[in-house]
């Protein structure tokens, strides 16, 4: 009777188990393999789950948005953690909004090609939580974009007491060599009057096109201010001689005219 009752009772544990939802509720939604406890009340707290959909939740983040999450959800294999959300029609990670001062840290692991990311989410007013910094797997950070395409992307200004940039492009001091080819006043006006931008300048059309390369530029820059600098020396010279020259024809005048 005894061994018939035991292997009753280890055939029935399996199979009581696999009903079991877990829910344990009291005053919240405790849930652990549950189905609903996802609906928050003001007394709300954990929610474990399973399957690729599924999350933990702790706190009380579904009723008053005071709590914090932490999920896995949707199908880019999500992990999310966040204070102040909460979930405004049910549906897990899609509708998690935010109250106000909201914030998160989303964690993506690659699934189907979404590709790799950690982002930080904040919010300043209801309803608005937003990505507002973000590393990808490329290693490229975003400041206000989610899709950074360089090693730093900035949607907005930046502020800065100091910038240091560090380039392999070659400082123009060659200008000031012996051999090297300056560009005669008159050739800079004959190309700027059918160009519309200076030699090697690149023109407004293909910076709004390209951007802008600060490095590149601000060399470019000091190679015009170099060459325009030989342009000044040179003018410089050509004034003093033509003085001298002024100065040697009046004297010749003043002694034909006897003034002198």
């Amino acid at each position: 009777m005894k061994l018939n009752f035991f292997l009753f009772i280890v055939v029935c544990v399996p199979f009581l188990g696999k009903a079991q939802t877990n829910t344990f509720p009291a005053n919240g939604n405790v849930g652990v393999g549950t189905i609903t406890p996802l609906t928050g009340t003001s007394n709300s707290g954990l929610h474990i789950a399973k399957g690729d959909h599924s999350s933990i939740l702790l706190g009380d983040p579904l009723g008053s948005g005071y709590g914090g999450i932490v999920q896995t959800s949707d199908a880019k294999h999500r992990l999310f953690i966040g204070a102040n959300l909460y979930d405004d029609v049910n549906k897990g990670w899609s509708s998690f909004i935010a109250g106000k001062g909201g914030a998160g840290i989303s964690i993506i692991a690659d699934k189907g090609g979404w590709g790799s990311s950690i982002n930080f989410y904040l919010s300043d007013n209801d309803r608005d939580l937003a990505s507002k910094f973000t590393v990808n797997a490329q290693g490229n950070v975003g400041i206000g974009t989610d899709s950074p395409m360089a090693k730093l992307a900035v949607e907005g200004n930046i502020l800065a007491k100091e910038i240091k940039v560090k380039t392999d492009i070659t400082v123009p001091d060659y200008v000031f060599e012996p051999d090297y080819n300056l560009r005669s006043l008159g050739e800079i006006a004959s190309y700027v009057k059918v160009n519309k931008h200076l030699p090697e300048i690149p023109s407004a059309k293909e910076i709004g096109r390209d951007g802008l390369d600060l490095a590149e530029m601000n060399l470019l820059l000091l190679k015009k201010i170099e060459e325009l600098t030989l342009h000044v020396i040179e003018l410089d010279k050509v004034n003093k001689e033509q003085g001298e020259f002024m100065k040697k024809m009046q004297e010749k005048i003043d002694k034909l005219t006897g003034l002198k």
